[in-house]
């Protein structure tokens, strides 16, 4: 911005002269007054070939003579879905009651309001609306198989923000769109194994008898792995798993026997078993080993269904 003082004179009538007084006021330039090309090399923001018009503002065409171009940044929205308080989400045994709050949160960043924000429990929505927050009380007995919640918000497009030097920049920005988070309860069953000193050769007969046994940490499948202790005095040593899975076991290792296998000193029957809670009860494949006269020595089994 440029400042132009100019003398000035006022006309004396006593004296019929003119008198040269200082100025009452000043003009000042705050447009350019001429069209210019820039040429030979770029400065600040200006390209070779971006033309300065005459009727742009002095203090804008400084600013972008000393600033590079910095082009804005956009950040996408999220969603998250979480258990706030219940049950956690992950695999449980079939028969647990689950009782769990989920929450939906959407983050609108730089996109649009949003539109719309659903809770799908996998086969209908059980909360729709545009509630932010919004939350669904789940309350089930589990069963087989995996119930999984789906949150999805849908929202608008965001606004165009502007660069540093205050001219649009829509280089990455937010289209309308949705995010979405899902959250899973899975219910097992599982498989179960232990030895006993009863005294006693005959497989287990009984749902009860068998979920007195240890129970595997997670879904048995064929191939599936485990390590069993045989504690010294046992006579018997059983393993229960779904029948789906298979009628018998591939593989039993005996460590101490220098890993002999002795998968071929069992014997199968089967039992239906319950679930936790006394969930209905599935049919078990039971393996059985018993030995005529207690164990001398603990021993190891490396089981492979």
């Amino acid at each position: 911005m440029a400042t132009i003082l100019t003398a000035i004179k006022k006309y004396d009538q006593e004296s019929t002269t003119w008198d040269e007084i200082h100025p009452a006021s000043s003009g000042t330039i705050v447009q350019v007054g001429k069209t210019i090309e820039v040429k030979g090399s770029a400065i600040g923001a200006y390209a070779v070939g971006d033309t300065i018009q005459a009727t742009d503002d002095v203090a804008d065409i400084i600013q972008r003579m000393v600033q590079q171009r910095i082009p804005a940044t956009y950040t996408q929205p999220t969603e998250a879905l979480a258990v706030t308080s219940g049950t956690a989400k992950g695999t449980y045994e079939v028969g647990t009651a689950v009782n769990a709050t989920l929450t939906a949160t959407f983050t609108q960043n730089d996109a649009g309001a949003l539109t719309s924000h659903v809770i799908n429990n996998g086969t209908s929505d059980v909360v729709t609306g545009t509630d932010n927050p919004a939350t669904y009380q789940y309350t089930a007995t589990l069963a087989e198989g995996t119930v999984t919640f789906r949150a999805t918000a849908t929202y608008a497009a965001g606004a165009v923000k502007q660069d540093n030097l205050g001219d649009e920049s829509p280089n990455g920005k937010i289209e309308a769109g949705s995010k979405s988070a899902t959250v899973a309860f899975t219910g097992i069953r599982k498989g179960f194994y232990g030895a006993d000193s009863a005294g006693v050769n005959a497989a287990l007969t009984t749902s009860a008898e068998i979920r007195a046994l240890t129970a595997t940490s997670g879904k048995l499948a064929k191939g599936s792995t485990f390590t069993m202790t045989i504690p010294s005095g046992s006579t018997r040593a059983t393993i229960a798993f779904d029948k789906t899975i298979g009628t018998s076991i591939n593989k039993v290792l005996y460590v101490e026997g220098s890993n002999t296998n002795v998968v071929g000193q069992f014997s199968y029957s089967e039992i239906d078993v319950e679930g936790a809670a006394g969930y209905t009860a599935k049919t078990y494949t039971v393996a059985t080993i018993s030995w005529a006269q207690p164990t001398v020595a603990a021993m190891t089994f490396n089981v492979t269904i």
